[in-house]
């Protein structure tokens, strides 16, 4: 914000020749805009704070407007902590992400602990680049981290309902979040197996009865997703759908354009030159994790490995660029040393391990 007096504004990343431009002026005549070479996705949740429900004008003005209302949680937030007032939003969205870094950082922490972990292990939320990247740009990572922490926090402690509504809002702020809810319920089927191969007496509908609450994030979701279809008459997957492919093909074609970029002009070069060394270490440490995942010893290990999927999922649009690719691999980052702890349950319902 330095070279703007600090404005928030600025963190929108609006440009000036873009249509939200004159909407921005228009209620703000102080709000900065930037080159359009500077535009950034802030602008899509900015928009949907000022028409949540796209029934205004702000959702006409923005680019893949059903796929950017596909995940309108920040944005809500940001609406809800305004009071619907148009006028303070960047300082608002700025406040929202910057209570979501510490809610995330105070959750990491006591999830850690919960794990047999140091607390000290919250402070992967701090120095995680791709969220401190997020909150500058005014980007929903904050959010939706730690709405996933709090889920998982909530159903480790039986709070099913709780763990229920975080997963649903999770789900809302980015759709990746789609596949927790998922790995909540394979945790909760290894667990029930594991205990009934020890002899214990439990019934399969004791299971489907904890992990009912879990079906509320997707049905929730179903149903805003089958109103954007209705009204932007596109669905969010038709305008969204070259985001991800087939896992590991967008690895391969970001490898290659990394690796033609080295050999181009000067600035081009920087960015292929980290971009290689970038892909190895977060590659080989997602690899590490899901395989140390694969024991399904606490909530978290599932959920790390699917949320992994995702980003091997993506194509190389979201990879090649390193703010873009530290963002999206923001949530598996933070995930990662807690994938490590091997701390007993402290559980003791139907479908929890023996301690």
């Amino acid at each position: 914000m330095a070279p703007f007096d600090f404005e928030p504004s600025a963190l929108v990343h609006v440009g000036a020749a873009e249509p939200m431009a004159g909407v921005a002026r228009a209620t703000d005549p102080s709000f900065v805009l930037v080159p359009e070479q500077s535009h950034y996705d802030g602008v899509y949740y900015y928009a949907i704070a000022r028409d949540p429900l796209a029934r205004g004008r702000e959702h006409k003005l923005i680019d893949r407007g059903s796929y950017r209302y596909g995940h309108p949680g920040f944005g809500w937030l940001a609406w809800l902590a305004s009071a619907g007032q148009a006028k303070p939003l960047p300082y608002v969205m700025l406040a929202v992400a910057l209570a979501c870094v510490a809610i995330a950082a105070a959750v990491a922490s006591l999830l850690a602990a919960d794990l047999g972990l140091s607390p000290w292990w919250g402070l992967v939320v701090a120095v995680n680049p791709g969220l401190i990247f997020a909150v500058t740009e005014l980007t929903s990572e904050a959010a939706g981290l730690a709405a996933l922490l709090l889920s998982i926090f909530f159903w480790r402690r039986e709070r099913r309902l709780l763990a229920a509504v975080a997963v649903t809002a999770a789900c809302l702020v980015k759709e990746q979040f789609l596949v927790v809810p998922v790995a909540l319920a394979i945790y909760e089927i290894v667990c029930w197996i594991r205990r009934r191969r020890a002899g214990t007496n439990v019934s399969a509908g004791s299971l489907l009865l904890r992990i009912a609450p879990l079906a509320a994030a997707r049905l929730v979701y179903l149903a805003w997703f089958a109103y954007v279809w209705w009204e932007f008459v596109f669905s969010p997957v038709d305008q969204g759908k070259d985001i991800v492919g087939i896992p590991f093909t967008g690895w391969v074609h970001t490898f290659e354009r990394a690796g033609d970029f080295v050999y181009a002009d000067f600035s081009t070069s920087q960015i292929g030159a980290i971009e290689i060394p970038l892909l190895v270490a977060v590659g080989s440490a997602l690899v590490i994790g899901s395989v140390r995942a694969l024991h399904v010893e606490t909530e978290v290990q599932p959920v790390f490995i699917l949320l992994a999927l995702t980003v091997f999922s993506l194509n190389w649009w979201n990879l090649l660029y390193p703010k873009d690719f530290l963002r999206q691999a923001t949530m598996v980052l933070v995930l990662l040393p807690l994938v490590f702890a091997t701390g007993a349950a402290r559980r003791t319902g139907v479908g929890s391990r023996p301690v």
